[in-house]
């Protein structure tokens, strides 16, 4: 059975992160924004998508359903991040766009995100980088993949030091 796996979030949620994740459990990682094509070789592909993506809410069916119409069984994963944490992640990078802004947007994204996307698991980026039982579940027992390998780092800490 060919799987699809597409991660959502709020911009400096994590969806990179756990992109990756799934590319260190075997995935293909279809990192193509707006061109998402599948190809019937690939058994499990991860693709994600962050809210705003340069700036535009973009509708995320146009990402999937290209997907579900070749026959991949999709689940779909918004990862969640301590929201003060993200925030800084952004301002951090984009300093320009300000602490309101960015507040805003992370609300919007949400909503977004809850309105238009049929979602498998809510993931907790705070589960997910400080407990190994967590992503064995996520990933053996949800998925049907094998757990990722690699090290996860705690981002969040620095914004509370």
């Amino acid at each position: 059975m060919k799987k699809a796996f597409f991660v959502f979030g709020p911009e400096g949620s994590g969806t990179y992160m756990l992109a990756e994740a799934f590319v260190s459990a075997g995935c293909f990682y279809d990192d193509k924004l707006r061109e998402y094509v599948p190809n019937n070789f690939r058994k499990k592909v991860v693709a994600r998508l962050s809210l705003p993506c340069a700036g535009e809410f973009i509708n995320p069916k146009a990402l999937y359903l290209p997907y579900m119409h070749a026959g991949y069984d999709c689940k779909f994963f918004v990862i969640l991040r301590d929201a003060n944490a993200s925030r800084q992640s952004i301002l951090g990078r984009e300093p320009e766009r300000g602490f309101k802004r960015v507040w805003d947007e992370y609300g919007q994204a949400l909503l977004h995100i809850a309105n238009i996307l049929p979602i498998s698991a809510l993931v907790s980026y705070e589960a997910f980088v400080s407990n190994a039982g967590y992503r064995k579940w996520l990933f053996d027992s949800f998925c049907g993949l094998d757990e990722p390998k690699g090290q996860w780092f705690n981002g969040n800490k620095k914004y509370y030091e």
